[in-house]
């Protein structure tokens, strides 16, 4: 999450960042009941470890596949904030 919304904030035009974000949060969080319907009937079948590390090996492809492109690999570095320059007033 990290990366996640900072790239979305500098990649969205200014005018649709609420909808493409409300939309991913949208699709993401649905995806999590459709989740949870389908592993229970999977670990039943084929059993719990195997269900587990399967999954464990699709969310550690899913979050290393975008490193294929090269778009995302070329995305620009975000600069590192300024420190707080704010005077201590107490």
């Amino acid at each position: 999450m990290a990366v996640h919304s900072p790239t979305l904030a500098r990649t969205t035009m200014p005018n649709w960042s609420a909808r493409v974000a409300s939309l991913d949060d949208l699709l993401s969080y649905a995806a999590i009941p459709v989740g949870e319907l389908l592993v229970g009937p999977a670990a039943s079948r084929w059993g719990g470890a195997h269900v587990a590390l399967a999954c464990g090996i699709g969310y550690a492809v899913a979050t290393i596949a975008p490193l294929a492109m090269r778009s995302v690999r070329d995305l620009p570095a975000v600069p590192a904030a300024a420190p707080d320059t704010v005077a201590d007033t107490a």
